[in-house]
């Protein structure tokens, strides 16, 4: 009988943890963050691309409320950085993480990526998703155009620095945002 093995995981999604708590302690979140970019980065250094960071892929392993590990899983969408399998003019990921070029189903790199986790750092420290829950052609739109309000304003706890990475991540243009993981890890270990 054909099977699958997996680690097992003991614990909860992001997701489920942002359910419950509605936001993140920056004490526990940096720490989760850092680990996700390091992963992030583990799997750009090898040419794969996730497409899809958000929440519900980020395991908190270990008891609720206390993770002691992080994995990003699901690597259902991810991508050969140079392979061609993707149909051109095909936009894949969950719409609310979405990048702008993937949102319009240009190509994609580690930048793509580096923007769903800015979604994900969003809604960690203000409780919510920076353009909303709207129909979909409506939050894509806003992804294309809108620039999102300054987690600092949105949440004044958080600190000027965090959110100052959180608004580089989701800058628009490729080009303005966090080249890599590698340089992420290295701002988030700053803070």
């Amino acid at each position: 009988t054909p099977y699958i093995a997996m680690e097992y995981l003991f614990g909860e999604s992001l997701a489920t943890s942002l359910d419950r708590t509605k936001t993140m302690d920056v004490d526990v979140g940096i720490p989760v963050l850092r680990e996700v970019a390091v992963a992030l980065h583990a799997a750009h250094t090898r040419g794969v691309v996730h497409r899809d960071v958000k929440p519900d892929n980020i395991f908190l392993v270990g008891e609720p409320g206390d993770p002691y590990a992080v994995k990003l899983v699901d690597f259902g969408f991810a991508k050969l950085r140079d392979s061609t399998i993707t149909a051109a003019g095909t936009a894949i990921g969950s719409v609310g993480f979405m990048a702008p070029e993937q949102a319009v189903a240009d190509s994609v790199d580690a930048r793509t990526d580096v923007y769903g986790f800015g979604v994900v750092a969003y809604r960690m420290f203000t409780g919510e998703l920076p353009f909303g829950d709207a129909p979909t052609d409506e939050v894509l739109a806003r992804h294309l155009v809108l620039e999102p309000r300054a987690p600092a304003t949105v949440n004044p706890a958080i600190d000027p620095m965090l959110s100052a990475v959180i608004e580089k991540c989701l800058r628009k243009d490729p080009k303005l945002r966090y080249q890599g993981a590698a340089q992420l890890v290295d701002d988030l270990d700053a803070l």
